[in-house]
């Protein structure tokens, strides 16, 4: 299936990708399929979402960052931070950052389009909290 800013598996170095709506407090991702299909790979990739994650959400603003790549012999990391969402994604260790960059770019797009059946609209409110 396309979509996803990828495409089909095969034909894209994206590998994985997590996406983080902070609005609503919601994620999406991809499934994990190979070579990402094993325990072992999830964890690691996991654990690099991790570090990524710590890195652009540091206590000093000054080492903050809105756009981190790291290229790493197992795979490629890109993460955005954007205004009210946080994508990672995976890549083949081989992409470069002008190819992953339009690639999220892409995904972001194809996100959006599809946020009415990926994420559930907030509740009303109702009642005051006492």
């Amino acid at each position: 299936r396309g979509g996803g800013g990828g495409g089909m598996l095969g034909q894209t170095p994206l590998w994985h990708f997590l996406f983080h709506y902070t609005t609503l407090g919601q994620v999406v991702s991809s499934q994990f399929r190979s070579p990402l299909d094993s325990k072992k790979a999830q964890k690691r990739l996991l654990r690099e979402y991790q570090r990524v994650y710590a890195l652009t959400h540091s206590p000093t603003k000054s080492e903050q960052h809105r756009v981190h790549f790291r290229s790493g012999e197992k795979q490629v990391l890109l993460a955005v931070m954007g205004q009210d969402f946080e994508l990672y994604a995976a890549f083949d260790p081989l992409t470069d950052k002008a190819s992953a960059v339009p690639i999220c770019n892409r995904l972001c797009a194809w996100l959006n389009q599809k946020e009415a059946d990926l994420f559930m609209a907030p509740f009303p409110q109702f009642f005051e909290s006492t």
